[in-house]
């Protein structure tokens, strides 16, 4: 707090200054001054709310368009949202999550007047194409949304039906090969057995293509 008013009087506030709780405090001009009067300040202390968010991801897992809704607790019922870095907006819903890259949350109150509180999420998604050619580049098909999950396991099937491989998402994934022969150019499909977030067991089935 200022210890000189706007008349050049110079003094002291009392008790010491805590911004933990609302206080009224007394400004005392110094002696031999033209001032005689004490003024007192009464300084409202607006406490800062604790927030927590609940991340639901209101599409089925694999949408072509991953929706999640970002439910906020602890504070008042406005507030702004940042997903990975960008602008901070007040929409609490953001559409058309694709990949198995991490998402990262943040969220505040416009007041100014809370925590921000971080989370992260990550969508379920798989490859749509890869390209075993041997340079290196997307030479393998695997689910790297899954890698976290050791028990996850994926078969993969010619358009017959036949299983061509068995794969985990921690390992280094399918490399377009049968016994050793090279599969042709053409669309095959896979079923994932994954656990969703809640921990219960699912099972996803689609295709993706092969190009060489």
């Amino acid at each position: 707090m200022p210890i000189t008013s706007n008349e050049g009087i110079t003094g002291s506030w009392s008790p010491a200054l805590n911004n933990m709780v609302i206080t009224v405090y007394s400004f005392e001009p110094d002696p031999g001054q033209c001032a005689s009067d004490n003024v007192s300040l009464e300084i409202q202390v607006i406490p800062i709310n604790q927030l927590s968010i609940d991340i639901d991801l209101s599409s089925e897992a694999f949408s072509e368009n991953q929706v999640s809704v970002i439910n906020v607790s602890g504070g008042t019922v406005t507030y702004e949202f940042q997903l990975n870095n960008g602008d901070w907006i007040e929409e609490i819903t953001f559409s058309k999550l694709q990949g198995c890259e991490e998402y990262e949350i943040r969220v505040r109150e416009t007041s100014g007047c809370s925590n921000i509180v971080v989370d992260n999420f990550r969508v379920l998604d798989h490859p749509k194409f890869f390209t075993p050619n041997g340079d290196c580049r997307n030479d393998s098909w695997n689910m790297e949304c899954l890698k976290d999950q050791v028990g996850a396991r994926i078969s993969i099937f010619d358009c017959y039906g036949k299983l061509l491989a068995s794969i985990n998402p921690i390992c280094l994934g399918w490399y377009g090969t049968y016994n050793g022969t090279f599969m042709p150019t053409n669309d095959y499909w896979f079923r994932v057995e994954y656990l969703n977030k809640e921990g219960h067991p699912k099972v996803f089935t689609s295709n993706f293509t092969l190009k060489r």
